[in-house]
């Protein structure tokens, strides 16, 4: 979509101010855009706290570790606790 005359007058004020057309067109092309492109991330946060008999903390750390790295502890729905949803712009369209 091609700039508006009041974006484009905008643009070359800019320009003739900074003479540095490589730093300031990405910004101003992406001001006037309408189609954007962003990465959105969504987080989701599991949590299951245990009770484990072990003779120290390093010990009962270890025991939980390996169960759960052999899928002996599976975290499910039951254990949502947090959702977060992040935006970042990436660039214009």
């Amino acid at each position: 979509m091609p700039l508006s005359e009041a974006a484009f007058r905008i643009f070359n004020r800019i320009i003739m101010l900074n003479n540095d057309k490589r730093f300031y067109l990405p910004i101003i092309l992406c001001i006037f855009a309408p189609d954007m492109k962003y990465k959105v991330t969504i987080r989701e946060t599991l949590e299951r706290t245990l009770d484990v008999e072990a003779n120290s903390a390093q010990e009962a750390e270890l025991s939980v570790r390996q169960d759960y790295h052999n899928s002996i502890i599976v975290l499910d729905d039951g254990d949502f606790i947090d959702t977060i949803i992040m935006v970042q712009q990436l660039t214009c369209k």
